[in-house]
C-alpha cells in the first residue's frame, strides 16, 4: 500500500515537471516611444530633378562666323556659357573691317551715280516721246496741209485738160500744171509714209504687245507711250527688259 501511493506521488511529480517545462513563455512588453516628425504645410511649384551621369549635347547647333576675314583680338564668352540674342561675342582686328567698309561705301556711291544716270536718262526718255508726239502733230499738220495743195492743184489740172482739149490753153501751160500735181501728190504720199514711220513704237498695236491696255484719252494716251518708250531705262535701280511688265 506504501509502494503503491509513493509510485503515484512520483509520477505527479514528473508529470507536473513535464508540463512545466513544455509551457509557451509569454513575450515581453517593453515601453518604447514612436518618433514623430512635424512639418508645416506650404504651397510651392514642384521642380523634378534626376541626378545622374552622363553626357550633354546640344539640341539645334549653329556654326558662327564673320562676314569679313580679320585676326580674332578678344573672346567675351566662354564655351557652354548662355547667351542672349544681340550680345558681343568677340572682336575682330579693324583694319580689314573698315577697308571693306571703304569698298562698300564705294560701291553704294557708285550705285548712286548709276541710279542718278539712269534717273536722267528716264528723263530724258519722257522728253523724247513727247518731242516724237509733237513732231507727230506737226506731220499731221503738215500732211493736212499738203492735201489741201494736192485737192486744190487736181481742180486745177482737171480745168486745164479741159481747157486745153477745147483749145483755149497751150499744151505747155497744161504740161507745167501737170507737173506741179504730180510733185504735189508725190510729196503728199511721201508725207504720208514718213508719218507711218514716226507712228512705229507709239501705235496700238506696239502698246498691245507690250503686254498694256489701249488709253482711252489722249492724256492717257500719252502717259502709256511715256511708258513704252522709256522701258529700256534704269528705274529705281532696276533696268527693264521690253517684256517685262511695267511696276506700278
Amino acid at each position: 500500500m506504501k509502494r503503491t501511493f509513493l509510485t503515484s506521488l512520483l509520477s505527479g511529480l514528473v508529470l507536473l515537471l513535464f508540463l512545466r517545462c513544455t509551457r509557451v513563455p509569454e513575450p515581453a512588453v517593453t515601453n518604447t516611444k514612436e518618433q514623430v516628425h512635424v512639418m508645416e504645410a506650404r504651397k510651392e511649384t514642384l521642380q523634378p530633378r534626376i541626378e545622374t551621369f552622363g553626357t550633354v549635347t546640344a539640341r539645334t547647333k549653329a556654326d558662327l562666323y564673320p562676314s569679313q576675314e580679320g585676326i580674332l583680338e578678344q573672346i567675351y564668352v566662354e564655351e557652354g556659357e548662355r547667351i542672349e540674342e544681340g550680345q558681343l561675342l568677340a572682336a575682330l582686328s579693324k583694319e580689314k573691317l573698315l577697308l571693306a567698309r571703304e569698298q562698300a561705301e564705294a560701291g553704294i556711291e557708285s550705285k548712286r551715280s548709276l541710279l542718278s544716270l539712269a534717273e536722267e536718262k528716264l528723263k530724258e526718255g519722257y522728253h523724247s516721246i513727247d518731242a516724237r508726239l509733237l513732231s507727230l502733230e506737226k506731220t499731221r499738220a503738215e500732211i493736212d496741209q499738203r492735201r489741201i495743195e494736192f485737192n486744190r492743184l487736181s481742180r486745177v489740172y482737171e480745168i486745164k485738160k479741159q481747157l486745153f482739149d477745147a483749145g483755149g490753153i497751150p499744151e505747155g501751160e497744161l504740161e507745167t500744171v501737170k507737173i506741179q500735181y504730180q510733185k504735189s501728190k508725190t510729196d503728199l504720199e511721201q508725207a504720208e509714209r514718213d508719218l507711218e514711220i514716226q507712228h512705229i513704237g507709239l501705235r496700238d498695236q506696239d502698246i498691245r504687245e507690250a503686254g498694256l491696255s489701249l488709253p482711252e484719252t489722249e492724256e492717257e494716251r500719252r502717259k502709256v507711250l511715256q511708258i513704252l518708250g522709256t522701258r529700256l531705262f534704269r528705274l529705281n535701280g532696276t533696268l527693264l527688259p521690253l517684256n517685262s511688265p511695267w511696276p506700278n
